[in-house]
């Protein structure tokens, strides 16, 4: 649906202006602590995202959450075969 999209979107360039804007900029937190933030982009934070992407992707194309999905066929539900 293309309001799912416009939602997500949008949700998006929020997430993106907060932390850009408030969380990146600060030192200490809220409490007074150190916030300590990774400098670099490291081999498994692309691990993490390619992941993440080929999850999201399974989800969008089945149109079922995984955990469902799998229950859905071991129980036979002819609608959860891929």
């Amino acid at each position: 649906s293309f309001n799912l999209a416009i939602v997500l979107v949008a949700a998006l360039a929020a997430n993106c202006a907060i932390y850009y804007g408030l969380v990146r900029q600060r030192k200490t937190s809220l409490l007074g602590n150190q916030i300590s933030l990774p400098p670099t982009w490291k081999r498994e934070d692309s691990k993490l995202v390619l992941g993440s992407l080929i999850f999201g992707l399974g989800w969008g194309i089945s149109g079922m959450c995984p955990g469902p999905a799998v229950a859905s066929i071991a129980f036979e539900r002819p609608w959860a075969d891929i």
